[in-house]
């Protein structure tokens, strides 16, 4: 009986915390919300942890820069 209980209390846990299967990539690093307002940090329930990195085109020659 505890090993019933154990198996139906894991899937009752398991179903009902929302799940999600990506965040939203952004192309443009100033759409990222926590660059538009840092005071966005705390926004979640849950711990997160985000880096922006972007390489367009790495095998053109030319490498224009700002």
């Amino acid at each position: 009986m505890t090993k019933f209980t154990f198996i139906v209390l894991g899937l009752l846990l398991l179903t009902s915390t929302p799940l999600f299967a990506q965040d939203p990539q952004f192309s443009q690093y100033y759409a990222n919300p926590l660059y538009l307002n840092p005071a966005l940090t705390g926004n979640g329930s849950a711990g997160r942890v985000g880096v922006n990195f972007r390489q367009q085109w790495p095998s053109i020659d030319a490498l224009y820069y700002l």
